[in-house]
């Protein structure tokens, strides 16, 4: 099988040894691999090729504009690992992903969408909370209204913005691949939200879900395309007796379907 590692277009040390494991794990597997750094010329590049799937690690390892990468494929018309544009771009976008998933059932602590002219004086909710901001990956932590008055102050007053009420509990990272659930040991009251997010956005793949465990879950974060590598996901696998070999040769068989 001829795969196309599209790579993210940062160098970082630390995501370049990662990327040749998995080089190395697909070549064992007898792939052919052609690698391709992420530019303006990779869809010519896709064309040109023509692989059999792409292993889309740019959308793993590299935040800004990868959300736009499954739609080029699509257009490419060739098989891709990971979500596609929906779950990526819902993903990353809290003032919209939220109220879908409180319409959905979904247990949430309690948050506000709202302008931040208006988050100071609106909000309701009882701190510390996290302000979050659609196409941003990084939470600000807030202690008080101190500390929410001095982030507003940095931000655009007609931003829409997500709060949220930070919870304190102890966290229950939980995986998807497919039709597959991580660990073994995940417990059957997390089943039912994790598997409803995943359908909810039309994901595909490996998702990444992270649920309070005190007495109702409580989805507190999700990854729509986390590190196959990362150690909590490995440790998770390895309850199921799954390596890194199988991990990599399951996304490749299940690259580019519903």
């Amino acid at each position: 099988m001829k795969i196309f590692l599209l790579k993210p277009s940062v160098e970082i040390p630390a995501v370049n040894l990662k990327i040749d494991r998995i080089k190395a794990i697909l070549n064992k597997s007898g792939n052919i691999v052609v690698e391709q750094g992420l530019s303006k010329y990779f869809f010519s590049q896709i064309i040109a090729e023509k692989p059999d799937v792409v292993f889309n690690l740019a959308s793993i390892f590299e935040w800004e504009k990868t959300i736009h990468i499954p739609a080029i494929l699509e257009i490419a018309a060739v098989r891709y690992t990971g979500s596609g544009f929906l779950a990526l771009s819902l993903s990353r976008n809290p003032t919209k992903l939220l109220p879908l998933f409180e319409k959905s059932g979904v247990r949430l602590s309690p948050y506000k969408v709202l302008p931040a002219a208006q988050a100071v004086s609106t909000h309701s909710l009882r701190f510390p909370l996290d302000l979050c901001r659609d196409g941003n990956p990084d939470k600000i932590y807030l202690a008080d209204e101190q500390a929410l008055i001095n982030a507003l102050e940095k931000l655009p007053q007609e931003e829409q913005l997500t709060l949220r009420e930070h919870l304190q509990e102890k966290i229950q990272s939980v995986f998807i691949l497919d039709s597959t659930v991580l660990p073994n040991s995940t417990a059957p009251a997390l089943l039912p939200p994790a598997l409803t997010t995943y359908r909810l956005l039309e994901a595909r793949g490996l998702m990444r879900l992270d649920f309070t465990i005190s007495i109702e879950p409580v989805l507190v974060n999700i990854n729509a395309a986390p590190d196959p590598l990362e150690e909590v996901f490995l440790k998770a696998a390895s309850s199921a007796g799954w390596d890194e070999q199988k991990i990599i040769q399951t996304i490749i068989e299940h690259a580019g379907r519903d």
